[in-house]
């Protein structure tokens, strides 16, 4: 498929949704380009041209998180068919595009980036008896995107102990 990139401005908040079949996070929003000519001395405004933008997995919850109405955005991705049948069974045809990548624009705004952690798969314990670190379930779908806080360092005298003492201690 052919890759293109399209730069203008958020015309409303992203929307998160959860897909109906696997549960995967997608997020949908719309972009604006304007577009000018010079006519001689004067730049002429064109009709701005609306872009509906589909991102999926932990492109769109970072999306989500990040992007607000009327920020400057730079996508990148290919052109999908979204066309459906409504309640009428009339089909409606829709284009839009599938972002591989979502970027700020940085020409009118400054950006501080925060790397998210990678989400790791949940695996099951050998001894029921002991509770997983945090309280992430299988299946559950989380939005937070903040860095998970460093643990609290553990001290000396608990480093040393013996491994049972470790597993008695983290489930008391």
């Amino acid at each position: 498929m052919e890759t293109n990139t399209l730069i203008g401005n958020v015309c409303r908040e992203p929307k998160l949704w959860l897909t109906k079949k696997t549960g995967t996070p997608m997020t949908t929003f719309t972009i604006a380009v304007n577009r000018r000519h010079r006519a001689g001395d004067e730049l002429v405004d064109r009709p701005a041209v609306f872009h509906r933008i589909i991102c999926f997995g932990s492109l769109a919850e970072n999306v989500n998180n990040s992007l607000h109405k009327g920020m400057e955005v730079l996508a990148v991705g290919e052109w999908v068919d979204d066309s459906y049948e409504d309640e009428h069974g009339q089909k409606q045809t829709k284009v839009a595009m599938e972002a591989r990548a979502v970027g700020a624009g940085l020409r009118w705004a400054i950006a501080s980036v925060t790397k998210v952690e990678r989400h790791a798969p949940v695996i099951a314990l050998a001894d029921p008896k002991i509770e997983p670190a945090d309280d992430h379930k299988p299946g559950e779908f989380s939005a937070n995107t903040k860095p998970a806080e460093p643990s609290e360092p553990v001290a000396a005298a608990a480093r040393t102990t013996r491994k049972g003492e470790r597993q008695a201690a983290r489930a008391g």
